[in-house]
């Protein structure tokens, strides 16, 4: 089972046959930057069959991410050049982002576009309110 410290089983360790690296170590065996590589890799393909699959079936090219693994530069990148996207990550790239999402979808897209819009909205501090807290 999973855990605040563990994150895998000990399944995974004997499918990988990569013993899991010490938070305490520092180094990185190539092993260990194999499998991070491996795992990218798949991560980019699968984006791009999703994406690619809703972009050649609807053809707009305007894409809003959102969801923990819209960080992902490196991801990102890559559907950009691969299939030519206008990427978008909503400011909210946590799960919290689905909120927009779900929003936008209920508003079938005809959401208008605020040119003001930030993701610093909310209450204005002072910089002496700041340093307090």
């Amino acid at each position: 089972f999973f855990s605040k410290t563990q994150a895998y089983t000990s399944a995974l360790t004997q499918l990988l046959g990569i013993p899991p690296r010490e938070l305490s170590d520092k180094n990185v065996s190539q092993e260990h930057m194999d499998l991070a590589a491996s795992v990218q890799h798949i991560l980019e393909l699968m984006m791009e069959n999703l994406v690619g699959y809703w972009v050649n079936e609807t053809g707009i090219k305007n894409v809003c991410f959102g969801g923990g693994v819209a960080l992902n530069c490196t991801a990102n990148s890559h559907l950009i050049r691969k299939l030519g996207i206008n990427s978008y990550i909503h400011p909210a790239a946590g799960d919290s982002g689905g909120a927009f999402g779900a929003a936008i979808f209920g508003g079938k897209g005809k959401i208008s576009q605020n040119k003001g819009f930030t993701p610093y909205l909310g209450k204005e501090f002072s910089d002496i309110e700041i340093e307090i807290h």
